[in-house]
């Protein structure tokens, strides 16, 4: 996490350190943890609708947990969308603040017709599926990015891999317009330059919906 640990609450700690599931070793680390504290918690998953469309008469489904407690200075992976998001802006927000030339990359949503996409509720189904765009792409030469895309599959560019925003390549007639983004992986001598791709999103009651934006993300 780029920011660490100051950025998160308690609620957020309490949320992940319930999240934190342990087999192996599990009884052992209880035993040296305050025995006053249960470590347990229930996750409830409520059943689906019927095909109708009406909520089902059965019960919730209750599935009891074990966690074992976060050692101190251990380092914890997770990745909780919002929260990531969240952070990232305040890591660009930082970065202007140092005057640091920020860039920003709106994706372009286009509906069935090939009309651009301007309804709220529609733009949010897209995002939540669309996690490897974003909508608002903020970015800096230096920063670190996660391709979200398999670009050379011969090469260190797949999907998932890390590295360092090197170029970004803007129009020559307006700044505020990136056309290019030139990518290196850590540790590689390699460099990518990734245009805008389509990325195809099926939203319920609407229908195929095409966002245009580059396929990385802050990391």
């Amino acid at each position: 996490m780029r920011l660490g640990g100051d950025n998160l609450t308690d609620a957020d700690w309490a949320l992940l350190e319930s999240r934190v599931c342990s087999t192996k070793g599990h009884v052992e680390g209880c035993k040296k943890a305050a025995k006053v504290r249960c470590c347990k918690f229930e996750d409830t998953v409520k059943p689906a609708r019927t095909k109708a469309g009406r909520k089902s008469r059965a019960a919730p489904k209750v599935t009891g947990r074990l966690y074992c407690a976060i050692a101190t200075g251990a380092t914890v992976i997770a990745a909780l969308r919002e929260k990531v998001n969240a952070i990232n802006e305040l890591h660009i927000e930082g970065q202007r603040q140092k005057n640091i030339r920020i860039y920003e990359s709106q994706a372009v949503d286009t509906g069935p017709m090939g009309l651009p996409v301007i309804n709220p509720h529609v733009l949010a189904a897209v995002d939540k599926q669309a996690r490897s765009q974003l909508r608002t792409l903020s970015m800096y030469v230096g920063m670190s990015a996660l391709l979200t895309i398999n670009a050379d599959m011969a090469t260190e560019f797949v999907n998932g891999t890390l590295g360092r925003v090197e170029e970004i390549v803007v129009d020559e007639s307006n700044e505020e317009i990136v056309k290019a983004i030139r990518f290196r992986p850590d540790g590689s001598k390699n460099v990518l330059t990734i245009p805008r791709r389509k990325l195809q999103i099926a939203v319920k009651g609407v229908g195929m919906i095409s966002r245009s934006q580059f396929p990385l993300i802050p990391a």
